[in-house]
């Protein structure tokens, strides 16, 4: 018996430890709470999900490039309310308020080798190969 899950006291292990990157494997299957609980390990932890279609991970406010590597589609959901640029991507968008209902950001592509997203808060990046 524990107050916390699986996945969160491995992530609090690791943090414990040292560890800077924290990655969960295949942590996308199977019941979908747990697939939940993991989605806000990132939001709260910034660690990342990867299994062998997707990779989750956070995107803390500010600029960042994201590399297209494998991936065909890129999402982007609110973690909190926040301003977004997006550019290099199929749908750019200038200084969209994206809130924590939005899911105008679902099933975008990087055009070349990256694009550059501008967030004024957090949010989740989801990569998927198909």
């Amino acid at each position: 018996r524990k107050d916390v899950s699986d996945s969160e006291a491995a992530v609090l292990w690791a943090r414990e430890n040292g560890y800077e990157r924290i990655m969960l494997v295949t942590s996308m299957s199977g019941r979908f709470d747990h697939t939940y609980v993991n989605f806000r390990l990132v939001a709260n932890y910034g660690c990342e999900l990867l299994d062998e279609q997707n990779h989750v991970f956070l995107i803390r406010k500010g600029t960042r490039d994201i590399e297209k590597k494998d991936y065909h589609y890129i999402s982007f959901f609110a973690i909190d309310d926040t301003v977004v640029t997006l550019q290099g991507f199929s749908y750019d968008l200038n200084q969209y308020e994206l809130d924590q209902k939005n899911v105008l950001c679902l099933s975008n592509e990087i055009l070349n080798k990256k694009g550059t997203v501008t967030t004024t808060g957090n949010l989740w990046c989801v990569q998927s190969k198909d």
